[in-house]
């Protein structure tokens, strides 16, 4: 934008909060702004925000993801020049940091870049950095989430049609307090009391922007009709899985994340190294990054206990072995979960495909998880057996065998298979134990370091946090692919041992 005339350039950063945040970044810091469709997706967001279209807002994305920078400073001097009379109010956990960012909007408000374009005085008596005012009426107050705020309002009593103001809130709550009951209930008491009375009206937006850290933060406590608010929700994970909305945010309103499957930002955190970081700490990476918090010591299976292998090749999209990576596989199983709906909470079916080694562990090869109905189940089955039939990179002589869950569809299938594939040996299974029981039976497995997991694969992601999302409470959404990896541990790992269980094969 640096070479268009300044009466286009005030149109294109007026029109897209994406393009004012580039303009601000680029001549407030002298570089470029690093955009990614999550920054898009964000400001189009925020944008909402400003037409009227959304009243209550909830962003959860990662640490240093920008969001700062995206939903503070630029949506904050964005409505203050689009709009003198706004009023906002910023708070954060820190004093300090709130204090900064206000002083930062107001210098930007200052600078002569935004001056030469947008001409706006501020009043003579605005010079502390957390309190500020135009000449139009608007200001800027900032404060930290447990200070007192009087004295202040977000919004104005503008025509109905016309922006007011917002209340932005980043980061209510310090993440090394989020595991204290008082100090946590206090942030979301103070929010419930006194911090939303700060409001001129109700139609004054709010915008709550921070990473999760647990399962009752403010966000959490919101999402689940804390204040009677319906809130749009934006949930960014640092890495997309496919999974679905929880339902347990029953006052959630969830905005699509069309950014496809993956890393959300691969050139801030790979699939690796997202790997890397659930491995180090699994309830900060669940909380913070994946925005997923977990009750610690609530999950039945040690997800840090899983082994990994390299196997995925990044060039070609698919699972490839490096020779001898899995020359010590002396046969393939194949596992079957099957569905009997497929509506939007139901469960999946799941082919997880496991190799038995010679040194008494278990390998996850290759999986497949769908919502399907018969003909595509079947269709899914036969695929995933020519693609095993003959094995690669093992010493395993193909897919000879395949376990499915004797009920429900799966009988369906079974009968099917065996007429498609009869060279196939199926073993029907029937779980006539409890599926808590399977699972306590199951995870002695994942702590001795017996079952490995491909690292890099593309489903490895959603395998793990079903595993970590597993409750005693059957409190979680799915659990599709945790039967499979229960199966695979009792067939191949527990029945050479002499264990079982009743409903065991």
């Amino acid at each position: 934008m640096a070479n268009i005339n300044p009466r286009l350039t005030r149109h294109v950063c007026e029109s897209h909060l994406i393009d004012f945040a580039r303009y601000l970044f680029k001549n407030r810091d002298g570089r470029k702004l690093v955009v990614r469709p999550l920054h898009r997706l964000i400001c189009s967001t925020l944008e909402r925000v400003y037409n009227g279209e959304i009243n209550r807002l909830i962003i959860n994305v990662p640490p240093g993801y920008t969001k700062t920078e995206l939903v503070i400073k630029a949506f904050g001097a964005w409505g203050i020049i689009k709009n003198p009379r706004s009023k906002f109010m910023h708070l954060s956990y820190s004093d300090q940091l709130a204090s900064e960012n206000s002083a930062s909007i107001k210098e930007t408000i200052e600078a002569d870049y935004i001056q030469a374009l947008w001409p706006m005085l501020l009043k003579h008596d605005a010079q502390a950095k957390k309190r500020w005012y135009t000449d139009q009426g608007g200001g800027f107050y900032a404060a930290a989430t447990g200070a007192a705020v009087t004295g202040f309002r977000a919004g104005r009593d503008l025509a109905s049609n016309e922006f007011s103001g917002a209340l932005l809130i980043d980061d209510p709550l310090k993440p090394e307090d989020a595991y204290s009951r008082l100090k946590r209930e206090a942030i979301n008491n103070r929010f419930m009391n006194t911090v939303r009375s700060r409001l001129v009206n109700e139609s004054v937006p709010i915008v709550i922007i921070m990473q999760r850290l647990h399962v009752d933060d403010l966000s959490g406590v919101l999402l689940k009709g804390a204040s009677g608010d319906m809130w749009h929700h934006l949930l960014i994970p640092a890495e997309l899985i496919g999974d679905e909305y929880p339902a347990e945010y029953t006052h959630g309103i969830p905005i699509p994340v069309p950014l496809g499957h993956g890393a959300i930002w691969p050139e801030k955190h790979t699939s690796e190294q997202l790997l890397s970081l659930a491995m180090a700490d699994k309830y900060t990476f669940s909380a913070q990054y994946m925005q997923r918090p977990v009750v610690p010591g609530g999950s039945v299976f040690a997800v840090d206990r899983f082994g990994y292998y390299a196997s995925y090749d990044k060039a070609s999209g698919d699972l490839r072995y490096q020779s001898g990576t899995l020359a010590h596989i002396k046969s393939l199983h194949l596992f079957c979960d099957t569905a009997h709906k497929i509506g939007q909470h139901n469960d999946y079916s799941v082919f997880a495909l496991w190799g038995k080694g010679d040194d008494k562990r278990i390998y996850l090869i290759d999986l497949m998880r769908d919502k399907l109905e018969a003909p595509a189940l079947k269709r899914a089955f036969v695929s995933m057996f020519e693609k095993w039939k003959h094995a690669s990179g093992t010493n395993a002589i193909g897919l000879r065998e395949a376990y499915i869950e004797d009920k429900a569809s799966g009988i369906g299938l079974i009968q099917e298979i065996k007429k498609e594939l009869p060279t196939l040996h199926i073993v029907p299974v029937p779980r006539n134990t409890d599926k808590v029981s399977r699972a306590y039976s199951s995870a002695p497995a994942i702590d001795e370091g017996k079952v490995i997991l491909p690292m890099g694969a593309p489903f490895i992601r959603a395998f793990i946090q079903e595993h970590e999302d597993f409750s005693p409470t059957m409190s979680h959404r799915h659990d599709d692919q945790v039967d499979t990896t229960m199966d695979a541990i009792q067939m191949l790992l527990q029945s050479d041992q002499g264990i079982t269980y009743k409903g065991s094969v």
